[in-house]
């Protein structure tokens, strides 16, 4: 397995300039249908999510002027929801993109945009993605079907890439077809390298967690807000079954919701000429992206990835800025 290979998102320009990349609206929307077949589907949660990113930018009309539309990939099968957005928002120029189901595409697409807006490839770039996956579920189960938008017409401009082929792959060939079997594979790494029984370590990640549930009980945009404490957590009981050793149920993440979220980026100068107040700008620093590898089996250990510590160490080097100085901390 050969070095790790980062991509460095250069640090942005001075604020003054005009290809200054800045963030200027978010938007969260969450749906708790009580009949399932009125739940509105996914595509229409992306476009709720990104007018509210609009009104958080209180600029509406930013939505007609978006010239890149970027969606990650979802549990739905549409060809192309750019291009949906698009048609929407009276923007049908607007280049057009879909990215692989993984858990770094966001922040891809997110570092990739403020690298477009900086060259002055893009003046406006929305990023939105939602699932409707548990008013679904709930339908399938009563017998029923609900609607979807069936797509005709082009591909997206910037299609998804091609996925690695992992039949021949060892790791599949034992049995590690689950990323829960492998994250679970790392917990337990990291667990003996530091020593702890196993107790101990389950103790330790369900207190995070419950730290976790706390933050989510006070957010109206949470799909789980009961907050349970630590001793729940870290109980098989109810339905807090086993998933993967050492998690259960409480412990991983939940793919079966209705929710949706967006962010908008522009350029300084398209954000002035909208009258957008500078208050209200987020600038992105410093992004960092490397490739770890696909096969497991290829790894030196399980308890560290060194790549990981290189593209921390870069980001932190590049944005002269100490881990003690960061506020609030978002890690997925």
């Amino acid at each position: 397995m050969g070095p790790p290979i980062a991509k460095e998102v250069p640090a942005s320009m001075s604020p003054a300039s005009s290809r200054t990349p800045v963030l200027v609206g978010v938007g969260q929307v969450r749906q708790r249908a009580e009949d399932p077949m009125e739940a509105r589907e996914p595509l229409e949660l992306m476009a709720e999510a990104a007018e509210r990113a609009a009104e958080d930018a209180r600029a509406p009309e930013i939505l007609s002027q978006l010239d890149s539309i970027r969606v990650p990939q979802g549990l739905w099968k549409y060809a192309n929801p750019p291009a949906w957005l698009a048609e929407r928002f009276g923007c049908t120029g607007a280049e057009t993109a879909l990215g692989i189901v993984s858990g770094t595409t966001v922040l891809k697409m997110l570092c990739d945009s403020a690298i477009d807006i900086q060259e002055g490839k893009r003046d406006a770039v929305l990023i939105t993605g939602a699932e409707s996956e548990h008013s679904k579920r709930r339908a399938k189960a009563a017998g029923l079907e609900p609607r979807r938008t069936v797509q005709e017409g082009p591909p997206p401009d910037v299609p998804l890439p091609e996925m690695a082929d992992f039949r021949d792959s060892p790791d599949i060939r034992a049995g590690l077809t689950n990323p829960t079997h492998c994250f679970g594979l790392f917990e337990v790494a990291m667990r003996a390298a530091r020593g702890e029984s196993v107790e101990a370590h389950r103790r330790r990640i369900a207190e995070l967690w419950a730290e976790f549930a706390k933050v989510a009980a006070t957010n109206p945009y949470a799909w789980i807000q009961d907050a349970p404490d630590a001793e729940q957590i870290a109980s098989p009981t109810g339905g807090n079954r086993v998933v993967s050793t050492p998690y259960l149920k409480y412990m991983v993440s939940n793919m079966v919701v209705d929710q949706g979220s967006a962010v908008i980026l522009c350029s300084a100068e398209r954000a002035r000429a909208l009258g957008i107040p500078e208050d209200q700008w987020i600038h992105p620093w410093v992004g960092g992206l490397a490739d770890v590898g696909k096969s497991l089996s290829e790894r030196e250990n399980f308890h560290e990835e060194r790549t990981l510590r290189l593209v921390g160490e870069r980001v932190f080097e590049r944005s002269a800025v100490t881990p003690e100085e960061l506020g609030p901390i978002d890690l997925y």
